[in-house]
This record gives structure tokens, C-alpha cells and sequence, in this order.
């Protein structure tokens, strides 16, 4: 996968949802089959959109984390990051990258450990760290805009 044109998707998505004030915004069509393998949904197009995404969901997690609402941040990561498997014991990501940046994707934004991570190996990789460190300043910058009792930035996902 790679990340070249993540700065224009995460400047275009954050732009999105702050100028506009609209309760949707559209960041294109993805494209999924079923693997027969194992069930799970295989994307055909738009992983970059997803991971983009799945990046600002965790920095939002984490900034949350930070400010003391636990629920929000533990929601976030439950219901769009990662759920944890009770029988196996670990995280399970709801988004899995190809295998030349899943260890990477799963140590920073999954499991948010950069005492785990793995040194960057790719490109894509340092994209996917230049990704995260854009969102965690951009919700800095939003956190001294909002008022303390404002809405920070409310996400929603359809099945369909």
C-alpha cells in the first residue's frame, strides 16, 4: 500500500469535517469482497482511505485518553480500532494491512505502543507516522479552538 497521497486525503478530510458543519461527509466509494477463507471482508479499493481513517480514529483515542474521557477513547477503539478476543487473549484489528506494513500499522495505531514499534522499513511506513503525528496536532489545534463544552468532531458508520 502507499501512503504518497495521505497528506492531501488527511488535510481533505479534515478540512471536510470542520469547514463544512455538515453531519456527513463522503471520502469516496470502498470496495469490499468476502474471502473464503476465513469470512473476513477483503478491500479491492480504498485501503488507503480506511487506514487514513482508522489513523485519525486513533489519534482521536488516544488525545481522549489524555483529557480523561476514558469511555469516548475506550469506545473508539472497541467499536472502529480493535477489539479484544477473549479466547486468544490479544487486540484484534478491525483493519489489516498488507503484510509489508501490518506489524508497523499494528504497533502505532492499533495497539499505540511506540516503545513496540518496529523501526520503519518502507515508505509507507514513515507515511503512516507522518499520518498520526498530522492528526495528533491537528486535535491540539482543535482542542484550543472548541470551547470546553463543545463537540470535538462526532463520527458515524453505516453497515450498508
Amino acid at each position: 500500500m502507499e501512503f504518497g497521497e495521505s497528506p492531501r486525503v488527511l488535510g481533505m478530510i479534515l478540512r471536510g469535517l470542520s469547514k463544512q458543519r455538515q453531519p456527513e461527509y463522503f471520502v469516496g466509494t470502498i470496495v469490499l469482497s468476502e474471502d473464503a477463507k476465513d469470512g473476513r471482508k477483503q478491500i479491492i479499493d480504498g485501503q488507503q482511505r480506511l487506514a487514513t481513517i482508522t489513523i485519525m480514529l486513533s489519534a482521536m483515542r488516544d488525545f481522549l485518553a489524555k483529557e480523561n474521557h476514558t469511555d469516548a477513547s475506550k469506545a473508539i477503539q472497541t467499536d472502529y480500532v480493535a477489539s479484544f478476543d477473549l479466547r486468544r487473549k490479544e487486540l484484534e484489528p478491525r483493519l489489516v494491512l498488507s503484510n509489508d506494513d501490518s506489524q508497523f500499522f499494528e504497533a502505532l495505531i492499533v495497539r499505540s505502543d511506540p516503545d513496540a514499534q518496529p523501526a520503519k522499513q518502507r515508505d509507507s511506513n514513515a507515511f503512516i507516522a507522518e499520518a498520526r503525528d498530522f492528526f495528533d496536532k491537528q486535535l491540539i489545534e482543535l482542542k484550543i479552538r472548541i470551547p470546553e463544552n463543545g463537540t470535538i468532531i462526532s463520527l458515524s458508520c453505516s453497515s450498508s
